[in-house]
């Protein structure tokens, strides 16, 4: 199973506005606006990065058919869906255009998993709290 460490989002940062970046994934018109971990003055707009992106699923939910997406488009990661590429009991990667960390919710009434449990492979909608951090791998 792949782990965190071997799924970094591949991109290009396009603004800088103090610790908010606008991130552009690799293969994608998506220009995500994410808070900097940390690292906000060194990401340099225009080049190429590897870096890791995080949210907290705020309602997480198996579906049955889709593709793989965030909306909205411009802006901050709202809602998500694709395939889980690894998953423990606290968090998943979840590959919707690019792979995403997800913390998952420790409350089970946030979960809708009448297509199925959340397992490796599977078809999973999220709801995401505001807030997705990016950090340079």
């Amino acid at each position: 199973m792949a782990s965190v460490n071997d799924l970094t989002a591949q991109g290009t940062i396009l603004s800088v506005d103090g610790d908010v970046v606008v991130f552009n994934p690799s293969g994608t018109r998506y220009q995500l606006r994410l808070k900097a971990h940390g690292d906000a003055p060194a990401l340099v707009v225009g080049v190429a990065v590897a870096g890791v992106i995080r949210l907290t699923a705020r309602k997480v939910r198996t579906v049955s058919s889709g593709g793989n997406f965030i909306t909205p488009i411009f802006g901050p990661p709202l809602e998500l869906q694709g395939r889980i590429y690894s998953l423990d009991q606290r968090q998943m990667v979840l590959h919707a255009g690019t792979p995403v960390v997800v913390q998952l919710p420790e409350d089970d009434a946030v979960y809708d998993l009448n297509k199925g449990p959340l397992e490796v492979g599977a078809l999973v909608g999220i709801v995401a709290e505001t807030g997705a951090v990016f950090s340079r791998k």
